[in-house]
């Protein structure tokens, strides 16, 4: 789709992408689409036409960024259609952790801030 979609995983899930260049005559050049930080070289190559999976596991937390050209350019020279090549993948954290006392605050501040931990962890499905 057009802008690609938001990806957004917990630290450490094995992400599975599947890249379908419906263009009839230009190849995709895919960057970003990788574990964060890099390790390798990112770019995927998908000639007119075809389909490709890429797989890694989500690396550090945080928000990234990938793009795609249809000429190998870089993000800075994209044009038209290409500016329109890009998404963002989001990788949450597995945990969280507090490491200031709140003991020392209002009982009904603790209460927000616990209230609040509990929903975070809820609705993330973390520890």
């Amino acid at each position: 789709s057009i802008p690609g979609p938001l990806i957004r995983v917990r630290s450490g899930t094995r992400v599975r992408v599947r890249i379908v260049n419906h263009l009839d005559s230009l190849p995709l050049f895919v960057h970003g689409l990788h574990s964060h930080p890099a390790t390798e070289d990112d770019t995927v190559q998908v000639a007119a036409g075809d389909t490709r999976d890429v797989e890694f596991t989500a690396g550090e937390p945080g928000t990234y960024f990938y793009w795609a050209s249809t000429a190998g350019e870089t993000i800075e020279q994209r044009l038209g259609r290409d500016s329109q090549l890009s998404g963002a993948l989001i990788v949450d954290p597995g945990f969280i952790a507090c490491d200031e006392p709140v003991s020392a605050l209002d009982v009904s501040v603790q209460a927000q801030i616990v209230n609040l931990l509990s929903r975070i962890r809820r609705e993330r499905g973390l520890a």
